[in-house]
């Protein structure tokens, strides 16, 4: 009968999960799902979020390291001026009563006449074109921004890990109720064929005269009410087979493959990681950025402290500049020059920046001890709850049992005259919500254990 084939693999199952009840453990293995967990990797859409900050962050550093190289730049100045302000110097008044002096002297006229000057501020027909390279010598503020954005760059990766890990939980959830879903359909398709059966075995009893027509009606509305809840069951895989296939960004009716080994296959016990083992938490992607970001905090902190510290730079320029253009080499020129900044006294704004990024710490370190608690009673809440699924997993082993044997003798009865149409539908439903409730357990046990293996990031990332 197709019930007791579908029971197989349901006690193989009961008896491989009765070992591992004790720990935490990765779900079973499947190359399918493994496939399907790597092509949602490289293509969900959310995923792509903080991957393209990861991005930025790298080339945020880049920048941050071209801060210590020189840097130059060409700059050309032209001006046209034209009235504006003046200043009058008066050299004819200052010289020409020396130069008839001395041309009386000297009886000639050696000496010429001047006039007077106007002088305009605004340089008539002036350029200037130079190319200028400056670098710094001495900064704290570039050192330690570099080592922020490098320290930002383990944050972000972070970041992605987290989502990517959150996203591996997602997908075999999704890919497991996808498979619940279709071992339901095959649950009441079951169901269905021993109701269109009793049927018929009412309408010849009711055409033999045997029975009552009222069985035939009896038996019609079990299977109308059978009929509702396999077209509610195949709704629920086809919706579950566009969620799974929206995780892989993909078209919503792609054809999804079935790893039926999923229910044979042990739950493995190679990732136990017992309750008392707290390096979870550091594993955890979580902890990472929290731990990153007090390094972060620790540079700011030394950077602020670094106004101590004076700035040098140097520069070199190079170019020509004068009245006209004139390449004669009259115009060329060449600068060097060395600058240094000390801050004295800016008000004790950075004894205050300081303060802000040792409040700032306290901070951080009281969200790590506060996360690691959290990953903590998410840990153990996850085994708990997968110990718990394994135990319903055992007991709707005993009850399907039951219900089969019950169903069994209860349809031979019916079929010799010794029991009522009431007790054979009863016995059916019995039978079919035991099915129902053992699909439910066997899958809750993989639901579970993946909620687990992402709670101890147990699953490795690339």
């Amino acid at each position: 009968m197709k019930i007791r084939l579908f029971l197989v693999p349901v006690f193989l199952l009961a008896s491989a999960c009765s070992g591992v009840f004790a720990q935490p453990a990765a779900g079973p293995s499947s190359s399918v799902l493994e496939g399907y967990v790597r092509q949602g990797l490289s293509g969900n859409l959310a995923l792509k979020q903080p991957r393209f900050a990861f991005e930025k962050s790298l080339l945020a550093l880049k920048e941050a390291q071209g801060l210590f190289l020189p840097s130059a730049y060409l700059d050309f100045q032209y001006t046209a001026a034209k009235g504006g302000r003046t200043i009058e110097f008066p050299i004819g008044d200052l010289l020409n009563p020396v130069y008839r002096t001395l041309n009386q002297m000297a009886g000639s006229e050696n000496f010429p006449t001047l006039k007077n000057e106007s002088i305009q501020f605004l340089p008539n027909d002036f350029h200037t074109t130079r190319v200028v390279a400056t670098q710094p010598l001495l900064n704290a503020e570039i050192y330690f921004n570099r080592k922020i954005k490098r320290e930002l760059i383990t944050f972000q990766q972070a970041e992605v890990k987290a989502y990517q890990r959150e996203l591996v939980k997602q997908l075999k959830v999704a890919y497991y109720q996808y498979l619940r879903a279709g071992k339901a359909v095959e649950v009441y398709q079951s169901a269905m064929q021993l109701v269109r059966e009793n049927l018929r075995l009412n309408e010849k009893l009711v055409k033999n005269q045997v029975a009552l027509s009222a069985n035939v009606a009896r038996s019609r509305a079990e299977r109308s009410k059978l009929e509702a809840q396999l077209l509610e069951a195949e709704n629920n895989q086809r919706l579950a087979a566009y969620f799974f296939n929206s995780l892989l960004n993909q078209p919503f009716d792609t054809p999804i493959t079935a790893d039926t080994t999923l229910l044979t296959a042990p739950v493995e016990s190679g990732a136990t990681i017992a309750l008392g083992d707290e390096g979870y938490a550091t594993r955890r992607e979580e902890i990472t950025k929290l731990k990153s970001a007090l390094r972060v905090n620790e540079y700011q902190v030394r950077m602020n402290k670094a106004y101590l510290l004076p700035t040098i730079g140097h520069s070199v320029e190079a170019g020509y500049q004068g009245f006209g253009f004139k390449y004669d080499g009259t115009q060329d020129y060449f600068l060097y020059g060395i600058s240094l900044r000390w801050n004295l006294f800016r008000g004790l704004q950075n004894q205050f920046k300081v303060r802000q990024s040792l409040l700032d710490r306290q901070s951080l370190e009281a969200q790590q001890d506060a996360a690691e608690q959290q990953i903590q009673l998410q840990v153990q809440s996850a085994q708990y709850s997968l110990n718990t699924a394994a135990r319903t997993l055992q007991s709707t082993r005993d009850a399907l049992v039951d219900s089969e044997e019950f169903f069994r003798v209860t349809n031979r009865r019916y079929q010799e005259g010794q029991s009522l149409l009431i007790e054979f539908l009863d016995a059916r439903n019995q039978l079919t919500n035991a099915q129902i409730s053992r699909v439910l357990a066997q899958f809750q046990v993989l639901i579970r254990a993946a909620e687990l293996e992402q709670a101890t990031a147990a699953y490795a990332l690339d």
